[in-house]
């Protein structure tokens, strides 16, 4: 997916869309939209979406704890001086979802025994990441034609909670990346 956060042109006018989807087997519904603005010099892009859905339904009847729930924000901002590009950008996911009874398997570690045993109750699953990218590309710098370099930071937070309020799964994760990209003309 090609989202340019950290805009690369400033545009003329205020442009974006927004989509809204409905669904009907788990009642629920999706609306998402962006936009890209120009503030003088620099474009400030925008972007949310969010989705909510019930319980699956299916012939044999509800299937409890099958709900979803997400939210992406994110905002992004650049400018371009001459041929080079600058700029930085935001993103927030939260997601929370349901696992039914029976369908979450639990590994106890004994030996003796093999069998796989199913939970018997509802686990709830909460997924949170934050992310920031900043952007700089220049142009005709010495014997480079074009030389980016992007960094990037992800802190992201999953919690697997058991009936109760008890934490089963709990893990962090942060990632921090620089990439740097010189492409060169003939030589």
């Amino acid at each position: 997916v090609v989202r340019e956060e950290v805009p690369r042109t400033v545009p003329d006018h205020f442009h974006g869309a927004v989509v809204a989807q409905a669904q009907s087997v788990n009642t629920g519904g999706t609306i998402g939209g962006f936009g890209v603005v120009p503030i003088g010099r620099w474009a400030a892009r925008f972007e949310g979406s969010g989705r909510a859905s019930g319980d699956v339904s299916t012939p044999a009847g509800t299937l409890d704890n099958t709900d979803t729930r997400a939210f992406n924000l994110a905002a992004g901002i650049g400018r371009r001086i001459g041929t080079a590009h600058f700029g930085g950008s935001y993103r927030f996911f939260d997601s929370r979802y349901g696992i039914p009874d029976g369908a979450h398997e639990h590994h106890d570690g004994d030996d003796e025994e093999e069998e796989e045993e199913a939970h018997a109750h509802n686990v709830h699953v909460e997924m949170r990441r934050h992310s920031a990218r900043a952007e700089l590309d220049l142009h005709d710098v010495a014997l480079f034609e074009e030389i980016e370099i992007t960094g990037s930071y992800t802190n992201y937070t999953h919690r697997e909670i058991e009936e109760g309020g008890e934490i089963g799964t709990e893990f962090f994760q942060d990632v921090a990346g620089l990439n740097v990209l010189a492409r060169h003309g003939l030589l």
